[in-house]
């Protein structure tokens, strides 16, 4: 799934725009009249434990707007990228910003990248963003043991694989599709079933139950094959939007095998 945004312009402006090195910066965030765009970043390890120092993210964001000139009827278009680090406490901020639509990458080494999608910003006011998280890769594994259809629910039995005996949470992620091969970058519907404590044990099994409401929006149909992988996730799981429709998911790890279901008849629901 790609997409791609094609501007057709008469003339184009282009810049480059730096408002920061990489430097701890300190920021007044009261001064909420003062025009921008202010965020605050959180960071978490590959338990899901929360850190006490949220420095150093690199906050990186491409900024573009194609703007209409009456006077000749032509169309100029503006692309530029700005960067910033964040302070202690998380906190990152662009002053005087420019009008346009931001993708906002937050970026930390050994940490999964976080973004915004194609936020609008028209430099009429100081916009606060909610806040981003980052997490580390965790460590561990999932297993498909049974895919059951009974009644008008979905049922997915499925073993999580701790890594030794710490007590850590795992969430799961579930990625359908008709094709085969089935994974977190070819798919139509995806579903996460929440996080499961491994209580200090190796592994965690259970049954998630998924009403097929879901599936039949997402535009799968009666007689269909469904094919379904696994994946774990941090217990802070992220994703973040790349598409009008697609999406990325920078922390899942320990690939599933995939199992298969047929849709039973829509009036059973």
């Amino acid at each position: 799934m790609k997409y791609f945004l094609i501007f057709f312009a008469a003339a184009a402006i282009a810049c480059s725009v730096s408002t920061s090195c990489n430097k701890t910066p300190e920021y007044d965030f009261s001064q909420d009249s003062v025009r921008g765009l202010w965020g605050k970043v959180a960071l978490y390890n590959e338990f899901g434990e929360r850190l006490s120092a949220f420095d150093n993210v690199h906050i990186v964001a491409h900024v573009s707007d194609t703007t209409h000139n009456f006077s000749d009827n032509s169309l100029t278009v503006f692309d530029t990228t700005i960067s910033t680090f964040t302070n202690a406490q998380g906190e990152w901020v662009f002053r005087k910003s420019p009008q346009g639509y931001y993708t906002i990458e937050m970026l930390k080494d050994g940490f999964g990248k976080n973004q915004i999608f194609q936020y609008h910003y028209d430099t009429t006011r100081a916009d606060t963003l909610p806040t981003m998280y980052l997490a580390q890769r965790p460590q561990g594994s999932v297993r498909l043991n049974e895919v059951l259809l009974v009644g008008t629910i979905l049922n997915i039995s499925r073993t999580i694989f701790f890594v030794g005996t710490r007590n850590y949470a795992l969430s799961t992620w579930y990625f359908f599709d008709t094709i085969a091969g089935v994974n977190s970058e070819n798919y139509t519907y995806s579903y996460m079933s929440g996080a499961k404590n491994s209580d200090g044990l190796p592994h965690n099994t259970m049954t998630i139950q998924k009403p097929l409401d879901k599936l039949y929006s997402a535009g799968f149909r009666e007689g269909q094959t469904v094919y379904v992988r696994a994946y774990a996730d941090n217990y802070r799981y992220v994703r973040f939007q790349t598409g009008k429709d697609t999406w990325a998911y920078p922390n899942i790890v320990g690939e599933s095998n995939e199992m298969q279901f047929t849709m039973p008849p829509m009036e059973i629901q």
